[in-house]
């Protein structure tokens, strides 16, 4: 049975899938940063409309800035992603991993309640999301954000964010947490879904290659995270997305056994480059994908003309 609550982190700059490959690996929905909305409208001209489209606008975006105490910039972008981008992008996720840049709960949630509300004016059907929080602290910053939170936001945002890394999946791979303590991933999901009273939306999870001993141990605990996380209700998991679908679209050192990606890189054997990896399959027969990998897919994407 296919789950449509999955997907992959992919690249706007970098790394798009085609829509045969979407359709082989069963993906519902794919995540991007943007750091220009001329590459995301290049990578969205023939994205498959059923596919949902998860964009991340940070700090990381021109003209936001550190300083999320001045808004304008802010709301700059949010407005021109709502103009430019209305009905080829399904949610708006507020910050990435705000609480490792020690960006304060109050700023988050700023940025989310004036995301949300510019979303909603404009009538783009575009949702808000609350930034995610990644960090070890993720307990304390959410309940900041939750006490935070009035009612008038609850109603501009429609989930929270979370990156639940190092968590185990039935056990695996055995990173020092009870199960009880948040150290398995569905146990997570579900305590930060009490705390902060949202739908939460995994915007990423994955294990690196060394850290589940190889690509056998990757595999297995993707298929086991699956499981576990498609068992949650609905009102407590919305979306949760691999990070990622090809090594391409990783940080430059996450390459060899920092590897996450469904797909391998290889700047030396052209044959092994963008081979998929067992993680591949193990996503395609979790979510209900084809498990058949497209002989033909996108490659790197070019840079877009300014």
């Amino acid at each position: 049975m296919r789950n449509d609550r999955f997907g992959i982190v992919v690249s706007a700059r970098d790394a798009w899938p085609n829509a045969d490959e979407l359709h082989a690996l069963g993906a519902r929905s794919v995540r991007t940063i943007v750091y220009d909305f001329d590459q995301l409208d290049a990578a969205l001209r023939h994205h498959p409309p059923e596919v949902r489209v998860v964009v991340v606008l940070d700090t990381r975006f021109p003209g936001i800035g550190r300083d999320l105490s001045d808004l304008s910039g802010w709301n700059a972008a949010v407005t021109e992603l709502a103009e430019r981008f209305a009905g080829r992008v399904s949610a708006l996720e507020c910050l990435s991993a705000w609480d490792t840049l020690d960006i304060e709960a109050a700023s988050a949630v700023a940025c989310a309640a004036s995301a949300g509300r510019i979303l909603r004016e404009s009538g783009s059907g575009i949702t808000c999301l609350l930034g995610s929080v990644a960090g070890p602290r993720w307990v304390v910053r959410l309940r900041e954000v939750a006490s935070l939170l009035t009612s008038a936001d609850r109603e501009l945002i429609s989930g929270a964010c979370f990156q639940p890394y190092r968590k185990n999946a039935r056990g695996f791979p055995g990173f020092d947490h009870l199960r009880i303590e948040h150290g398995e991933i569905d146990v997570a999901v579900q305590d930060a879904h009490d705390i902060v009273g949202l739908p939460i939306s995994v915007t990423e999870f994955g294990v690196r290659l060394g850290q589940a001993g190889g690509e056998a141990g990757q595999a297995r605990y993707l298929s086991n995270a699956i499981e576990l996380l498609g068992a949650l209700p609905h009102n407590v998991l919305a979306a949760a997305i691999y990070r990622c679908w090809w090594d391409v679209v990783g940080a430059p050192h996450e390459r060899g056994e920092h590897a996450y990606g469904l797909r391998r890189e290889d700047l030396f054997d052209q044959w092994l480059d963008a081979m998929p990896r067992r993680a591949w399959h193990a996503f395609a027969d979790a979510v209900g994908g084809t498990g058949l990998p497209p002989a033909v897919f996108t490659p790197r994407l070019e840079t877009v003309p300014r």
